[in-house]
């Protein structure tokens, strides 16, 4: 007797996705290998004609974005040769990324069942598979072979003659350069300047957009603000991953990953047009990434703390749409989930942050460096920075209720975040609340034209881990100001960032706290954190003036 035709869920995820982009340290292969993904997410449901007739599959796109997704398809067995399609054409586009595919069998009747379940079991078998397979190596290739001038990893396979460069260039790189110069054209239908274009046509001043062209490289977008410093921000969205498994029906998961694709890409577009606007023509941003819950993006170093505060502002604010498409803010949802899973198998809890606060929240790293810092490091810096504020939304006081950030500013030639961070009383990373309000007061020292040789002194102070040395200082500052205004806005600045129901004797301290295992004392104080951000933040107003 035939086998009787079975239903598959196909997943799919890209393989180290930041190690394509961040290749290189030149903004012209980071933007051609983030466009290469978008049109990839885009025809990647054409990979079902792209089978030989015999072997062709009724199926329907259910998800794809950020490099990854899923496929709903019918057939008799197993299919491999969609799997193997799939990651065919990822690597012909990409030369030198991958993706992982796999595939599950829906079981008889499974549109009466949870289709969470389907999802969560593709999830953990992608998982599996993606830790089974190996990094590529590359082979040394010197001093036989030149290596290509952009990654120096590979070997060289042909010189570059669409710019002025000369560069000899791997297949990859040559790729991703082409098309990081056809992104810059104003025809260039592909990618997130011709999306943000786009949605910029319901801005009052969307004719600067318009003819606003994308910089040429991180050196130009430094220039932009004068000062040769830009801002790298990563973000992603917590929790999203329990998300998945909480899906009752296929079509609860594609209006959930609909709108989460939509709005994601909506609030960044939104936030880069009321917070910057073109400088001399120019965009003053680079977005390399949105897909999902995830973002990434190079920015005007002035612009960057706003930036990253009002991303994570709105998506907390419009986070109930994502909600209501998924469908878990039912009122059964409970009884729902008990009927299809076992008390052990249900991956929530009833006292879920997001049902009760009906609000999903972002974590974000933010990192503001000179436009000529490794962009490999920088990525590397911001991922750290990342996982920090992660763990600051985890916090049982926090409990998912906000989003939280945490930024580090490099000055030096410093790699490692723990050795840049050595002996600094800081107190990052920030709930998205309090960072408002750093970057707020921080506006505020700049508005007055706070004195920076004060500041310095109130800095150094605090690097002097003594507490009574610190307070001194800052009582001391206070008195010898001469503008009330200055006095002002310390008194304002300690106050808030000073332990609640204190008095001034604990001023610049906002934190003291012993170490485990030793007892003794740990100082943390916001003012080192306010002096970091001060060269970095002005008023939004200022943003667009005389550009």
């Amino acid at each position: 007797m035939a086998e009787q035709t079975k239903e598959w869920l196909v997943s799919f995820d890209t393989d180290r996705i930041k190690n394509y982009i961040f290749a290189t340290n030149n903004l012209k292969e980071i933007r051609g290998a983030s466009a290469i993904l978008v049109e990839q997410d885009s025809i990647r449901e054409e990979v079902l004609d792209k089978l030989p007739p015999e072997e062709r599959l009724k199926g329907e796109r259910i998800y794809s974005a950020g490099g990854g997704g899923a496929f709903l398809v019918v057939s008799d067995e197993e299919p491999q040769k969609l799997i193997e399609q799939i990651e065919r054409d990822f690597r012909h586009a990409t030369k030198t990324g991958s993706i992982t595919a796999v595939c599950v069998p829906l079981e008889r009747n499974w549109e009466s069942l949870w289709f969470g379940k389907n999802m969560d079991k593709a999830a953990k078998k992608l998982q599996q598979r993606k830790s089974r397979k190996g990094e590529l190596g590359v082979l040394p290739v010197e001093p036989y072979m030149r290596l290509c001038d952009a990654c120096g990893n590979r070997p060289a396979e042909k010189r570059f003659e669409k710019d002025a460069s000369g560069d000899l260039l791997c297949e990859s790189c040559r790729c991703k350069r082409e098309r990081g110069m056809d992104v810059r054209k104003a025809s260039f239908a592909e990618g997130f300047v011709a999306q943000f274009k786009k949605y910029a046509q319901k801005f009052p001043n969307y004719k600067v957009w318009e003819e606003a062209r994308p910089p040429h490289d991180l050196n130009e977008l430094g220039s932009l603000d004068s000062n040769g410093y830009i801002g790298f921000l990563m973000i992603d969205g917590n929790q999203m991953g329990k998300l998945l498994s909480l899906m009752e029906t296929k079509e609860r998961y594609l209006k959930y990953s609909e709108k989460l694709k939509t709005k994601v890409s909506e609030i960044v577009f939104e936030v880069l047009g009321k917070v910057t606007t073109p400088i001399h023509g120019v965009l003053p941003f680079e977005i390399v990434l949105v897909g999902g819950d995830d973002v990434m993006l190079f920015t005007t170093a002035n612009s960057a703390p706003i930036l990253t505060t009002k991303i994570l502002e709105k998506f907390e604010a419009e986070s109930l749409e994502i909600l209501q498409a998924a469908g878990l803010l039912r009122e059964d949802l409970w009884e729902r989930l008990e009927k299809a899973y076992s008390e052990e198998e249900i991956s929530i809890a009833r006292d879920e942050p997001f049902l009760i606060h009906k609000k999903l929240t972002m974590a974000a790293g933010l990192v503001l460096c000179h436009s000529n810092y490794p962009v490999p490091t920088i990525v590397e810096i911001g991922e750290r920075l990342l996982k920090n504020a992660k763990k600051k939304c985890a916090e049982r006081k926090i409990h998912y209720q906000q989003g939280a950030i945490d930024f580090q500013v490099i000055t030096g030639s410093a790699t490692d975040l723990d050795l840049a961070r050595a002996m600094v009383p800081h107190n990052r990373p920030y709930t998205r609340t309090d960072m408002e309000k750093l970057v707020r007061h921080a506006q505020g020292f700049y508005e007055q034209r706070f004195p920076k040789n004060q500041l310095q002194m109130l800095y150094d102070a605090c690097h002097r881990q003594s507490q009574g040395h610190g307070t001194i200082a800052a009582l001391s500052a206070i008195a010898r100001l001469k503008k009330r205004d200055h006095r002002r806005v310390l008194r304002e600045f300690f106050r808030e960032f000073s332990p609640e129901g204190e008095s001034f004797l604990y001023w610049p301290w906002r934190l003291v706290e012993k170490i485990k295992d030793t007892g003794e004392t740990e100082l943390k104080t916001a003012l080192v954190d306010l002096v970091d951000l001060y060269d970095f933040v002005k008023k939004e107003t200022d943003h667009g003036k005389s550009h």
